[in-house]
């Protein structure tokens, strides 16, 4: 019961919480978490940002944003855990984003 308690506090502050991290003055990203993975959009002055790098540290994978601005960003673990992104605007700084990726059960 404690253990689904801590859960659900966790889930709610990482819920509760805007879904934009403004990473710089224009830049913003927008974090969708789901089963699996999370769907990553990228703009920049309100223009979806395409070729912007989107890297997982922990599964050492690469993944760049369509025309769209978006990107799919798989999570191989089942439990649900805390997934970092590092975003890179070309020519740009490395920012990092958290986000709770829920079970896969």
């Amino acid at each position: 019961m404690k253990t689904f308690i801590a859960a659900l506090f966790t889930a709610a502050i990482a819920f509760s919480g805007s879904a934009f991290a403004d990473l710089t003055e224009s830049l913003t990203v927008q974090v969708t978490p789901l089963k699996g993975g999370a769907w990553v959009f990228v703009e920049k002055e309100g223009v979806p940002q395409a070729n912007v790098d989107v890297s997982v540290p922990s599964q050492k994978s690469h993944y760049k944003t369509k025309e769209d601005g978006r990107v799919f960003v798989y999570s191989h673990r089942e439990a649900a855990h805390t997934l970092t992104l590092n975003i890179s605007e070309q020519g740009g700084e490395t920012f990092a984003v958290q986000r709770l990726i829920p079970s896969n059960r």
